[in-house]
């Protein structure tokens, strides 16, 4: 029954965390946040509900927690593509562009042929942006190259 009892609550926290989603897209997000915190409770290390979060916490304003949830969220899956690019967002847009890039180029590196155009894309603009910012422009010319050919 125990295991049984732990896959359900799995299937509910995600059930939460698709709501929240939802609630999210239609403007509500504080219910959002607030049903992503839920979901998190009741599946602390799953994949899909911190990094929700994480970026439920990032809509919300609240940087801080989205750093650390999705700090969290990549410590766990240290090969999820999608975490390590949204961390990877926050420390860009805060002008740390040798973490935002080391975590891109991870990102880049487990990232499959068939994830979402448009997330390859903008993995590839925000690692050349990266390496713009830090001088390296040969590497900025060849990640803006891959983004445009994706």
């Amino acid at each position: 029954g125990r295991i049984l009892g732990r896959i359900d609550e799995t299937q509910h926290a995600l059930a939460l965390s698709t709501l929240a989603q939802v609630l999210s897209w239609a403007g509500r997000t504080d219910e959002a946040l607030r049903l992503s915190i839920q979901a998190s409770e009741m599946d602390s290390h799953h994949v899909e509900i911190l990094s929700q979060l994480g970026r439920m916490y990032e809509k919300n304003g609240d940087v801080e927690n989205a750093r650390e949830t999705l700090g969290k969220a990549v410590t766990l899956h240290p090969e999820n593509p999608l975490v390590l690019f949204r961390l990877a967002r926050l420390h860009l847009s805060d002008g740390e562009f040798d973490t935002a890039r080391d975590l891109l180029t991870r990102s880049a590196k487990t990232t499959p042929a068939r994830a979402p155009r448009s997330f390859r894309v903008g993995l590839f603009q925000s690692l050349g942006i990266c390496h713009e910012r830090l001088g390296d422009f040969d590497k900025a010319r060849q990640c803006y190259l891959q983004a445009s050919q994706q």
